[in-house]
């Protein structure tokens, strides 16, 4: 992760955090937990959400003036959602000082909502304390802070907005799904990525919910797709050969007379005969390009992209 002024800011709230739960023992239970300390850091996230959030409205086509009319929540992060689809995006807390066992308290979608007004949680909180500290004290929680941070976590990868090289590692085994958080971790989808044109993905269940994708570098996949095409080609010509041959069965059997009155064969059954030299001539050229193609294959190099719904 780069180290821009957001980043910086969002690794000093992350910090203490963990030490905060040096003298917390965080589980289910304590979550409500609450103090002046826990109010102070929700708030500071959720002011830097408000600042990286308009950063990120400007970054993305947002063009209304940075005014009092401009809102963090129905103005910019609804724009990311009706871009990015931020509400699904799923954050897990990972941390080893973390004692939760109830997924709900694992497994956060912590911006679902969030362009909403009243509908978001730990945003509630946010103004419920910034207008009557006094009265709403206990709204600055543990389970407010977790996920305004978690929040400000994922806005900060899609500023940072990087691709990671990964080689020849298309289950991204080698890249950290921390991505520089000692708090979280994101999901990442890595299959089903069409090799021969990344422009095709079978989006997996919990597509939505992964932040980031793993997807074949274009240049790295020529080789592949020569080898393809050819293959192809070749099981064209193959497929040609047969049909003519296939033909002599309704010279033989009477139907034509030779091979000029082809037309006066039904569609269909001209069909049976195209599909059934294909079945035989493909297995057959492809067992000649079997070695060719694994060793593409095997040379394809992958990247981890954000997941911006380019697919």
């Amino acid at each position: 992760m780069s180290n821009t002024l957001y980043w910086s800011v969002y690794k000093n709230l992350e910090k203490e955090v963990l030490e905060l739960a040096q003298w917390v023992y965080i589980d289910d239970s304590q979550l409500s937990t609450y103090s002046v300390k826990i109010a102070d850091l929700l708030m500071r996230s959720a002011v830097e959400i408000e600042s990286l959030s308009k950063a990120l409205y400007y970054k993305n086509g947002g063009t209304k003036p940075d005014d009092n009319n401009l809102y963090f929540d129905k103005d910019c992060l609804r724009l990311l959602q009706d871009k990015f689809n931020i509400g699904s995006k799923v954050v897990q807390v990972s941390d080893v000082f973390q004692y939760c066992s109830k997924n709900e308290n694992i497994i956060l979608h912590p911006l679902y909502n969030s362009w909403i007004m009243g509908k978001c949680d730990w945003k509630k909180a946010y103004q419920a304390i910034k207008h009557n500290r006094y009265n709403y004290l206990n709204k600055g929680n543990i389970k407010h802070l977790i996920r305004a941070l978690a929040s400000l976590f994922i806005l900060n990868l899609y500023y940072a907005d990087r691709n990671y090289s990964l080689g020849t590692d298309s289950r991204a085994i080698s890249l950290d799904n921390r991505f520089g958080s000692d708090l979280f971790s994101v999901k990442i989808q890595t299959d089903k990525i069409n090799i021969t044109d990344s422009s095709i993905i079978e989006k997996q269940p919990d597509f939505d919910e992964c932040i980031y994708l793993v997807q074949p570098i274009t240049e790295s996949v020529v080789n592949v797709r020569s080898i393809l095409s050819q293959l192809q080609n070749e099981v064209t010509i193959e497929t040609g050969r047969l049909f003519t041959n296939k033909l002599n069965r309704f010279v033989l059997d009477g139907t034509i007379k030779s091979f000029r009155e082809f037309s006066k064969i039904p569609k269909n059954k001209q069909q049976i005969v195209r599909e059934e030299a294909y079945r035989e001539a493909y297995p057959a050229v492809y067992a000649k390009y079997t070695d060719k193609l694994r060793d593409v294959y095997q040379r394809v190099e992958y990247e981890a992209v954000l997941n911006l719904n380019q697919y």
